[in-house]
C-alpha cells in the first residue's frame, strides 16, 4: 500500500479531521470530544491564514455577534463578586461563543458543512441502534471497565452519556432527520426521524428532551404544512398525550407524574428532586436578580451571590443556596449580567431568527429555526449553553447552519 506523504496532509485537512471526530464524539465521550476540539483549535491557531480567517469571520454577523457576546462575558469579570477561580470558570463556560467565531471560515465550503452534519448523523444513528437493541432486550446494557477509573457504559435511557444530553440531542436529530427526508426523499431519514421522536418522547426519561421533541415536532408540522397545521397539529399532540398518559410503560407517563409530584413537593416546601429543585433555584435566583437587576453580580459569581443572599431566601430553600448551575440559562445569565445581559442573549437569538430568512435552502432555514427554538425552550429548564456537551453541540450547529450567510460562501456555492 502506498504511503501518503506527510506534506500532503495540510493544516486545513487536520482541522477538518479534528472537527469531524469532535462532532462524532459529542454524544459519546466528553473526554474525546474535548480532545478533538482542542486539536482543532490548535490547528486553527497555527493556520497560515489565521488573520485572514479572522477577517472572514468578522464579516459574518452570526460569528461577529458570538464574539461580541463572549467579550461581554469577559467584561463582566470587572464587576464580578466571585473568586478569581470562579471568574475564570465562568469565562470558560462561555468560551463556546468564541469557538463559533474561530471555526466559521472552515465551514464556508458546503462539503465541509455536510461532512460534519453526516458525522453527527452517523454518531446518533449508532446510538439509536444501541438503545433500541437494549430497549427490545436483544442485548443487555453495556458496562465494561476499560482501565482503572474509565469504563464504557451504554444504557437504554442515556446511551453513552446522561439521559439529559442524550434526549436533547435526539430531539434535534429527529427534527433534522424528518427535514432530510423531505429534502432528499430517502426513507431511511423518515425511519430515523420517527424512531428518534418515539425514543425521545416515550422511552428516554429526560423531561427536557421530551418537551423539546414535542416542541420540535410541532415546529416541523408548522414548517411543512403551514395552514394545514391548524388541523394536523392538535391531532398529533392529542395522540401523543393520549398514548403517553394511558400507557404506564412510557417515560412520558412517568414525566407527567414527576411534574405533578414536583409541583406538590415545591408547594409543601420540599426541593430534593427535579421539578421542585428547579423551582427552588428559580425562587432563590429571582431574589438575587431583584437585588442586582441591571448588570448582575458579574461573571462566575453565581455561587457567591447565593451565599451573600442566604438570609433573603425562604428558609425551606436555604439548602439550595450553594450552586454554580441554576439549571436555567436565562437565570444563569440574569444573575451574572442582569437584565442587560439577558436582553443581549435574547437579542442575539432574535437576530439569528432574522438571518434564517436569508439561508440558501429550506433544509438550512428550517433546521436553523428548529435549533433556535431548541435554545429558547431549553434555556428555561437547563443551562443549555453553559453545560459542556449541549453547549458545544449548539454552538457547532450555529456555525454549521449559519456559515452560508458569509459572502464568501455565497460566491463559492453559487
Amino acid at each position: 500500500m502506498q504511503k501518503i506523504p506527510y506534506h500532503t496532509i495540510n493544516n486545513s485537512t487536520l482541522i477538518k479531521i479534528s472537527l469531524t471526530f469532535f462532532v462524532f464524539f459529542i454524544p459519546i465521550s466528553t473526554a474525546l470530544m474535548n480532545l478533538f476540539l482542542y486539536l482543532a483549535l490548535i490547528f486553527i491557531t497555527l493556520n497560515k491564514n489565521f488573520i485572514k480567517n479572522i477577517k472572514i469571520s468578522w464579516k459574518n454577523n452570526t460569528s461577529k455577534f458570538s464574539l461580541l457576546f463572549f467579550l461581554f462575558v469577559i467584561l463582566g469579570s470587572l464587576w464580578s463578586i466571585g473568586s478569581y477561580e470562579d471568574v475564570l470558570e465562568g469565562i470558560s463556560t462561555y468560551k463556546k461563543f468564541l469557538f463559533v467565531f474561530l471555526i466559521f471560515p472552515f465551514l464556508i465550503e458546503r462539503k465541509n458543512n455536510e461532512l460534519l452534519i453526516n458525522a453527527f448523523f452517523i454518531s446518533m444513528s449508532l446510538i439509536l441502534c444501541l438503545v433500541y437493541l437494549i430497549f427490545l432486550d436483544i442485548i443487555q446494557p453495556i458496562n465494561v471497565q476499560l482501565y482503572e477509573g474509565v469504563s464504557l457504559h451504554v444504557s437504554e435511557s442515556g446511551g453513552f452519556k446522561t439521559h439529559i444530553i442524550t434526549n436533547i440531542l435526539f430531539a434535534f436529530f429527529g427534527f433534522m432527520s424528518m427535514h432530510k427526508f423531505f429534502d432528499l426523499n430517502k426513507v431511511i431519514y423518515f425511519l430515523l426521524g420517527i424512531l428518534s421522536f418515539y425514543y425521545s418522547i416515550f422511552i428516554n426519561d429526560g423531561t427536557t428532551g421530551q418537551i423539546l421533541s414535542i416542541s420540535l415536532l410541532s415546529i416541523f408540522i408548522i414548517q411543512k404544512y403551514r395552514y394545514k397545521a391548524v388541523l394536523i397539529l392538535p391531532i398529533a399532540l392529542l395522540g401523543i398525550l393520549t398514548y403517553g398518559a394511558s400507557n404506564n410503560n412510557t417515560s412520558i407517563y412517568s414525566a407527567i407524574n414527576k411534574v405533578h409530584t414536583g409541583l406538590g413537593d415545591f408547594e409543601s416546601g420540599t426541593a430534593v428532586k427535579s421539578i421542585d429543585v428547579r423551582l427552588a433555584m428559580l425562587t432563590n435566583g429571582l431574589i438575587i436578580i431583584k437585588e442586582n437587576p441591571w448588570i448582575g453580580t458579574g461573571t462566575g459569581s453565581i455561587n457567591q451571590s447565593h451565599i451573600d443572599n442566604l438570609d433573603k431566601f425562604p428558609p425551606i430553600f436555604e439548602h439550595r443556596s450553594k450552586t454554580t448551575n441554576p439549571h436555567s440559562e436565562y437565570l444563569s445569565i440574569a444573575i451574572q449580567y442582569g437584565l442587560i445581559g439577558l436582553l443581549l442573549y435574547l437579542f442575539l437569538i432574535y437576530k439569528l431568527f432574522e438571518y434564517t430568512k436569508k439561508l440558501p435552502n429550506d433544509f438550512y432555514k428550517n433546521s436553523a429555526q428548529g435549533l433556535l427554538i431548541l435554545i429558547l425552550i431549553g434555556s428555561l429548564g437547563t443551562s443549555i449553553i453553559t453545560d459542556s456537551g449541549e453547549g458545544h453541540f449548539i454552538m457547532l450547529f450555529i456555525a454549521i447552519l449559519f456559515t452560508p450567510l458569509s459572502n464568501q460562501a455565497i460566491r463559492k456555492n453559487g
